[in-house]
């Protein structure tokens, strides 16, 4: 997602900045069937709908899991519009995908476990109009277009949606000090409520802070929590007498010092592949590193074939600038009836090959990358599962056509095999998996991959490309706008105006003097 918007709030030395998500297209009206209201107890494929009436803040994750493998949807009403709206989507399903998602006391939770409904929820997105339908021990919600019938309202009239220093619905970036949280317009007889989420993974992850009522207008989020977590999901809301507040939600994260200084925060950028990018937090901490949002397309289980299958769909449509493509894992496993791959090589390498064509087609930059070896020690990977050895003697064979593909087409390459080659597997993937990373996995690849696509960054002001903002690059605009055809000039439009000229001189005079953030700006 690209950042379309800048809100600037000044914390001690730090700007706080907001991502507006990108207006969509009217999709078409998704329904949704729940077969239990407000149950503690499932079976598989139940769909069941929470609201505040079962009496918890959060949904039941001792009982459930943490909600892994459910689809997770959040809405809160929005009393000006008077319609229920998505704040929250998980889709991303699977083992440590932890689901903690908060209940709003004005809105309701979808859990949905792989119901006749739940295909249809990967098309719901954060900002879409809800529209509840209550029928005692069931209830069916729409999306997009109202159903049949009336639709189910809260009581009441709420409480005024809460005035803070949080990006509602964006991002709130903190300092490694961490966040002061300043309520507007404070009332003392009003009482203020807050709920912080581990987010590294999902956004509704699990609860590192309990609800805690507010005692004044200020409250500090200590850098103790962010330690636990790369990033947070912060849920603010208000009671009055027995109503309360629609909530203010953001995700708030620790940015790398550069991270918003380079032109990524502009691009697009989808992650494709498997179960090493679906249910991993590399993909969510590149936000922290690169400054924009990376689209998940990751699905566990899927071979390339799976994924061309869905290429148009979770690839193509998103426009990406930039593609990281990480497939083999379930292409090489070897079968063990047969002894051969899971898939075949050459038609492994037929795919590949397609996906780098079509996205070169558009312009789009692909970054291909190698797995890592898996860890079959004693409590980690045990061949056998599903027939399968994903250790086999077939994964060197699909990790080298990965290579030579890139050295082909001329794709960038993150070989993590061979980077990770004298990482201790037993730290760098799960115990009682071996296959899927660790916490510890999860930042290398975080590294690595970060570290390829910001080699080729631009700077904000770094005219002459030396890596670093200073006063020759003061001088080099001057000569660019003097003689724009210079060959040793590497001019940039960093104001974001659409055109070299003097503004963009006086922009960087007044950041080199100390008078001026530098930033990107659109």
């Amino acid at each position: 997602m690209k950042i379309k918007r800048y809100i600037s709030v000044f914390l001690a030395f730090f700007l706080v900045f907001a991502v507006v998500p990108c207006i969509k297209a009217e999709a078409a009206t998704v329904t949704w069937v729940a077969n239990k209201v407000n149950k503690d107890s499932y079976t598989e494929k139940d769909a069941i709908l929470f609201t505040a009436e079962f009496g918890k803040d959060t949904l039941p994750a001792a009982a459930y899991r943490d909600y892994s493998w459910w689809r997770v949807i959040v809405c809160d009403y929005d009393f000006e519009e008077g319609v229920y709206k998505v704040i929250s989507v998980n889709s991303t399903t699977g083992s440590g995908m932890s689901k903690c998602a908060l209940i709003p006391k004005n809105g309701f939770v979808i859990a949905d476990c792989y119901s006749s409904s739940f295909d249809g929820l990967v098309n719901v997105h954060v900002g879409d109009a809800a529209y509840l339908y209550m029928n005692g021990s069931t209830a069916k919600v729409t999306f997009g277009g109202k159903g049949s019938g009336t639709p189910h309202a809260p009581e009441g009239n709420g409480v005024e949606k809460i005035s803070s220093n949080l990006a509602d619905m964006g991002i709130t970036a903190a300092t490694e000090k961490g966040f002061t949280l300043k309520i507007y317009n404070y009332d003392k007889s009003i009482g203020y409520y807050l709920l912080i989420n581990d987010a590294s993974v999902c956004d509704d992850g699990a609860v590192l802070q309990s609800v805690k009522k507010l005692s004044s207008d200020t409250y500090e989020i200590p850098a103790s929590i962010f330690k636990k977590s790369g990033m947070l999901t912060v849920s603010l809301w208000a009671k009055k007498g027995n109503e309360f507040s629609p909530v203010t939600r953001t995700r708030m994260v620790v940015f790398d010092s550069s991270a918003l200084q380079t032109d990524l925060t502009e691009k697009t950028v989808v992650a494709f592949g498997d179960s090493l990018t679906a249910f991993t937090g590399w993909v969510k901490g590149m936000l922290t590193v690169i400054g924009t949002d990376v689209i998940n397309s990751g699905v566990g289980g899927d071979t390339s074939l799976m994924g061309k299958n869905r290429f148009k769909k979770d690839v193509l449509d998103k426009n990406p600038d930039i593609c990281i493509i990480n497939f083999g894992m379930n292409d090489q496993a070897e079968v063990l009836s047969t002894g051969k791959p899971n898939y075949p090589l050459e038609s492994y390498k037929e795919n590949i090959k397609y996906f780098v064509e079509e996205l070169q087609k558009i312009g789009c930059e692909v970054v291909l990358v190698t797995p890592h070896t898996p860890h079959n020690a004693e409590n980690y990977y045990s061949p056998g599962q599903y027939g399968l050895d994903y250790t086999g003697k077939h994964l060197n064979d699909f990790r080298q056509a990965v290579r030579d593909i890139a050295a082909e087409y001329g794709c960038k390459l993150v070989d993590i095999a061979k980077l990770s080659e004298n990482e201790d597997m037993a730290k760098f993937t799960m115990m009682y998996d071996g296959l899927h990373c660790s916490e510890y996995g999860h930042a290398k690849y975080l590294e690595w991959i970060s570290e390829a696509l910001l080699e080729d960054a631009k700077i904000a002001g770094d005219m002459n490309a030396d890596g670093k903002t200073d006063k020759t690059d003061m001088e080099a605009l001057k000569s660019a706008l003097l003689a724009p055809t210079e060959a040793d000039i590497t001019p940039s439009d960093f104001n974001r105006n659409g055109k070299i000229d003097v503004s963009d001189y006086l922009y960087l005079k007044r950041h080199l003097e100390g008078d001026g953030e530098l930033r990107w700006n659109k």
